[in-house]
């Protein structure tokens, strides 16, 4: 073969060789981070690219925001399909409306590394309100004032009286009234 055919019989292959290498990455380069609470919970993705192998892995450290001691949770879960590339968990059972500082440490032994920290608050006990009115209602189509002895007739009644911060108190009742 002379070398103008058999260089261009290479440039194709090096250049299959690039795209196999890219998509198949094993490796793993963090991307974007995000965090969620509940009340008694703090939900954690964070996204990478690369990690075709599927060996990186993220420990979980929280705290109370200004403690000293610093406690292990699960370690992120690998989660890997047509709409993600991520490693992601949850840190459960904390207090109600407490700030947590929470340390994520992503290591891949095929390369890349990488520590977050990140202060994220659980969302407060909810509390009934203590400014609005209290209202009555029982089964029915309509009427009533929403008093004790005059109650709402019917959920759809109440709700169109209703203010914001009002308790709607729902009396027995059966199918048949």
């Amino acid at each position: 073969m002379n070398k103008v055919i058999r260089r261009l019989i290479l440039i194709p292959v090096a250049l299959t060789f690039d795209a196999v290498t890219l998509y198949a990455q094993t490796s793993t380069t963090p991307s974007t981070l995000n965090a969620y609470s509940t009340v008694r919970s703090i939900g954690i993705e964070w996204a990478i690219v690369g990690d075709s192998n599927h060996n990186a892995s993220v420990a979980v450290a929280y705290r109370v925001q200004g403690a000293a001691t610093w406690s292990d949770a699960l370690p992120l879960v690998r989660v890997d399909n047509a709409n993600a590339n991520m490693l992601a968990g949850s840190i459960l059972f904390l207090a109600p409306g407490t700030t947590y500082d929470v340390r994520l440490s992503l290591t891949d032994p095929d390369g890349g590394a990488a520590t977050q920290t990140l202060s994220i608050a659980t969302r407060p006990q909810p509390v009934l309100p203590t400014t609005g009115r209290t209202l009555h209602a029982v089964p029915g189509a309509g009427g009533g004032d929403g008093s004790a002895e005059n109650p709402f007739q019917g959920i759809a009644a109440a709700q169109a009286a209703a203010s914001p911060g009002d308790i709607v108190l729902l009396h027995r009742g059966s199918s048949a009234d």
